[in-house]
């Protein structure tokens, strides 16, 4: 039989997320600060609003974009 896992059980304790407006060298900065690979994006009420991962830092970006520019937007949530 299956054993049933709550997401919550998978989850951090510490959420590490970043702002739109924020620059991707802030972004390097909070993912080799806290070696993390994902960080979500949220707006003024802390809503997710996209996601950034290591792998958008791999192609050509400039320091001084914002996470707006290169964040996956259209993320799923859950409870």
């Amino acid at each position: 039989m299956a054993q049933t896992v709550q997401v919550k059980d998978l989850m951090s304790e510490r959420v590490v997320y970043a702002t739109a407006h924020q620059t991707v060298g802030h972004l390097k900065t909070l993912f080799k600060n806290n070696k993390i690979s994902i960080i979500p994006v949220v707006d003024d009420e802390l809503h997710v609003i996209g996601i950034v991962s290591t792998k958008e830092l791999v192609a050509d970006v400039e320091e001084h974009w914002k996470v707006e520019k290169i964040m996956t937007k259209n993320v799923y949530t859950i409870a």
